[in-house]
């Protein structure tokens, strides 16, 4: 299995998940491999991009989130 370039990440998490792998191959429109792909550096850019989301909200004096992704995913927590 392998991720293209420009592939929506809910497609690559998929491909993760089904996979059971850690690390896939990236290839470009042509099928020429560019490096690879860590479900353990997304989930920690993820972790970071929240972790400022929640910093940012609780300066205005939110005490609950909602995050919408480009593919249209959504997370919505609360937090103290």
């Amino acid at each position: 299995e392998f991720v293209y370039s420009k592939e929506k990440m809910e497609s690559v998490m998929n491909k993760f998940e089904v996979t059971g792998e850690w690390n896939l191959p990236v290839v470009n429109n042509e099928g020429v491999y560019m490096g690879f792909v860590s479900k353990s550096k997304i989930f920690s850019s993820y972790r970071e991009q929240l972790k400022q989301v929640i910093t940012e909200a609780k300066q205005i004096g939110h005490t609950t989130v909602t995050i919408k992704s480009r593919d249209n995913l959504q997370l919505f927590g609360r937090f103290v």
